[in-house]
């Protein structure tokens, strides 16, 4: 997502209604964002004990705990709010 969706052109950009990232290999360098697209619209679950989101790629029991720990449950709550406000 940190790539593409600043390719899209404004008019697709604008579509987008949300996003969310899971373990996001990026997190760190970003600060939870992605250029040009709306913090309100973006929701990153990253674990503190994720070896991806602190800065590395040491992909560790934490990088794929997100189901476990009920973080896609919270993200699809997320995502279904955004889609009816």
């Amino acid at each position: 997502m940190h790539a593409a969706i600043p390719l899209l052109p404004p008019q697709i950009q604008s579509q987008l209604v949300a996003g969310v990232l899971f373990g996001d290999t990026q997190n760190k360098q970003s600060k939870a964002s992605i250029k040009g697209f709306p913090s309100a619209k973006l929701k990153t679950f990253c674990a503190s004990d994720d070896g991806v989101c602190n800065g590395g790629l040491n992909v560790n029991p934490g990088h794929v705990s997100y189901r476990e720990k009920g973080d896609t449950e919270k993200a699809a709550e997320w995502l279904a709010a955004k889609f009816t406000s």
